[in-house]
């Protein structure tokens, strides 16, 4: 369940940055300007993590404990900053707020501590 919701987040990442760098290359008329080179870099930024969270998501499914604990490190990060947004006026954040609670919460169980700790092998979730 965590690895769909990692690569759906991707699939957004990715499409978001490769819309703003189709958008950025279509659109260029007037050179490299300071604005230009600044969406590029966030394009690029997006493409990537995009790439990382299909990483993270396939690690998920094959129960790797680095995966485990980067998906924590993620979601208390988005946790933060979603916060920070919210007390900014940003309401929408509230969704990104509740759904990373939820996997935070969910990833703290023992049972799916268990699931990937390295001498174990599959468990039954």
């Amino acid at each position: 369940m965590i690895a769909f919701l990692d690569a759906i987040v991707a699939l957004q990442l990715i499409a978001f940055g490769g819309s703003i760098l189709i958008v950025l290359i279509v659109k260029t008329t007037e050179g490299f300007t300071p604005s230009w080179l600044i969406t590029l870099g966030l394009s690029l930024v997006l493409l990537s993590i995009g790439c990382a969270f299909i990483y993270i998501a396939h690690g998920m499914i094959k129960l790797k404990p680095w995966a485990w604990t980067t998906n924590r490190v993620l979601a208390a990060i988005i946790v933060v900053i979603g916060i920070l947004s919210t007390l900014s006026g940003d309401m929408w954040s509230v969704v990104y707020v509740a759904i990373n609670a939820v996997i935070l919460v969910y990833l703290g169980t023992d049972h799916v501590k268990t699931a990937f700790e390295p001498s174990v092998g599959p468990v039954d979730l």
